[in-house]
């Protein structure tokens, strides 16, 4: 297993984990296609307590292989 994590700094304003805003439909769909690769276990998700502005999002893939197969879709 490989575990994929990325992450970003949120505008002021921006709310991934509001599904009615522009951010949580961003993350709806990034979710949505990554829920369709071959070699996706699970993903998880959420803002630091510490710095509510950054965002992080945890991607287990099966391989690095997978990970990297990925990267080299559309």
């Amino acid at each position: 297993m490989a575990t994929e994590i990325a992450s970003f700094k949120l505008k002021d304003g921006k709310r991934p984990d509001d599904a009615n805003s522009a951010a949580g439909q961003t993350l709806r769909d990034t979710l949505d296609t990554l829920t369709q690769q071959k070699g996706f276990q699970r993903a998880y998700w959420g803002r630091e307590l510490e710095n509510p502005d950054t965002f992080r999002l945890f991607v287990d893939w099966d391989s690095v292989d997978a990970h990297m197969d990925f990267t080299k879709t559309e």
